[in-house]
């Protein structure tokens, strides 16, 4: 729990950075998002915060920076069928 307290500040940071974002683009035009595209970016941005103390960009380009996501996508495609046939060998 401790080492969680030590990296909030960087949470908080991005996510002042993520509700002016979303604020000015979105909600102070009344223009509809998809919410859950933009939770990605953040989480992204978050974890880059607190690995690398600087956010990928997600939240500020408002896009998959370097297909980041849609490799993860890809490989999730193909692990889920193949991950119920593996054989663990005692």
């Amino acid at each position: 729990m401790t080492s969680v307290v030590r990296y909030e500040p960087l949470v908080d940071t991005t996510t002042e950075v993520f509700f002016q974002v979303l604020d000015a683009q979105f909600a102070s035009k009344g223009i509809e998002f998809d919410f859950g595209k933009w939770l990605q970016f953040y989480a992204f941005d978050v974890i880059g915060e607190m690995t690398f103390s600087k956010r990928l960009g997600f939240i500020e380009q408002g896009r998959d920076v370097d297909g980041i996501i849609e490799s993860l996508e890809e490989f999730m495609d193909y692990v889920t069928p193949v991950c119920p046939f593996r054989v663990v060998v005692p």
